[in-house]
């Protein structure tokens, strides 16, 4: 057997041997599990099991993801390894969960849809700036009529920019909008230290079909965390990845 270049093989020891009753194997689609039970003497299995993440001689593409050891009689004990593969034969497992959220983000209200060229209550260049002179006005008499002073009296906001005042004097600031978030959670051999964050990536196939914007224009992902956790030195990393969908970012700013 070629010994593999990224798992340690376990070929266990001359006083360890492989119970009559193993291996018993349970064939899913989505994986293959098979569960071997060894006997020896105990002091032998405590110092020499199959470390966390390797392989074991005779069971190519299976990695060992627990082993429980216990004492049995005198000074004989059992050791029983759990080891699983993909589901056809392939790589050991990485169990992929996919999870898909909308994430609520609050962004400043004149830049809200209603607002833009377009919209419902569409501002123009001079509606921005009347209403940046009326957000300055101290009158409060002026400001609940939506009027403000100038060199020449005072003027009136037009219809469109009185509909952004209105809001603005109920304390509304902001407004919801919402991004998509997709989640993948997966189990690896290997940390994300080569896959790092911070840049435009499109996710995974395993989503399936992406979610669009109002028109059915497409998304700018960018992939904004990758987090890798372990615990203990043996076994596979627990991966988390997520990307979020923007209507556009700055290419020099993301790469």
């Amino acid at each position: 057997m070629v010994m593999s270049a990224k798992r340690s093989l376990w070929r266990g020891s001359r006083d360890i041997v492989l119970s009559p009753e193993s291996p018993e194997w349970d064939l899913t689609a989505s994986e293959d599990t098979i569960v071997l039970i060894y006997e020896g003497p105990y002091e032998a299995l405590v110092a020499n099991p199959p470390p966390r993440g390797g392989e074991i001689a005779g069971y190519a593409g299976f990695t060992v993801d627990r082993v429980r050891i216990k004492r049995a009689r005198s000074t004989k004990g059992t050791m029983t390894v759990t080891a699983t593969r993909g589901g056809e034969g392939g790589q050991s497992a990485e169990r992929p969960q996919y999870e898909v959220d909308w994430a609520e983000e609050l962004r400043p209200l004149m830049t809200a849809p209603v607002f833009q060229p377009g919209g419902k209550y569409a501002l123009t260049d001079t509606d921005r700036a009347e209403i940046e002179a009326w957000e300055k006005e101290e009158d409060p008499n002026l400001k609940k009529d939506f009027k403000f002073r100038t060199g020449q009296g005072y003027s009136i906001l037009s219809d469109h920019a009185q509909q952004y005042a209105k809001r603005i004097l109920r304390g509304i600031t902001n407004y919801r909008e919402y991004m998509p978030v997709l989640r993948r959670t997966r189990l690896s051999l290997q940390n994300v230290s080569n896959n790092p964050a911070g840049r435009t990536e499109m996710p995974p196939s395993g989503f399936g079909p992406l979610p669009k914007m109002a028109g059915g224009r497409d998304y700018v992902w960018v992939k904004e965390s990758a987090r890798s956790i372990r615990s203990g030195k043996g076994g596979r990393w627990q991966i988390i990845e997520e990307w979020r969908g923007f209507e556009s970012v700055d290419g020099d700013l993301v790469p």
